[in-house]
């Protein structure tokens, strides 16, 4: 095999711990789920905006009488206080998905490059009987336009 990104074997148990772990996380019970459409339509907060909130809420606190009365100060405390809480969280979440994504896309490429090279050995038998099937159907991959990088190695047969 030309490339080996990753080795590694992912056990059934381990899966189940891992997903048990992300089901755990899934049940606190203030997360929601929003549209798309429902989220084009919020105010997003960013870092300068957090500023801002941050120093709005230490104002309403210090002068609490300038806020009409129907203004719930302790609603805005909390919500302000549950996005501090759920930033270390979404980073450590952003940073995990980040290392899933990139273990897929190379134990992906490796899975990938190796059936090329079945492929192309497959290719190599030619006229070698009970292969012909096995061939045709590895080359249905290629026959429809395929991706950009999706053309199958030319090998060499080896010497000897």
């Amino acid at each position: 095999m030309s490339q080996n990104l990753i080795s590694a074997e992912f056990t059934a148990e381990e899966q189940a711990a891992a997903l048990a772990a992300i089901q755990q996380i899934q049940t606190l019970p203030f997360l929601i789920g929003l549209s798309n459409s429902e989220k084009r339509k919020l105010n997003k907060m960013g870092d300068k905006s957090l500023a801002f909130v941050d120093r709005a809420l230490s104002i309403a606190q210090q002068n609490p009488e300038m806020l009409p009365g129907n203004f719930d100060l302790e609603e805005f405390e909390r919500d302000v206080s549950l996005y501090h809480s759920l930033i270390p969280i979404n980073i450590a979440l952003s940073k995990l998905s980040e290392l899933i994504d990139s273990t897929m896309i190379a134990v992906g490429s490796d899975a990938y490059n190796s059936a090329l090279e079945v492929y192309a050995f497959a290719k190599m038998t030619d006229g070698v009987s009970g292969l012909e099937d096995l061939r045709s159907t590895l080359s249905g991959r290629f026959r429809k336009g395929g991706s950009r990088n999706s053309h199958a190695p030319e090998l060499e047969p080896a010497a000897g």
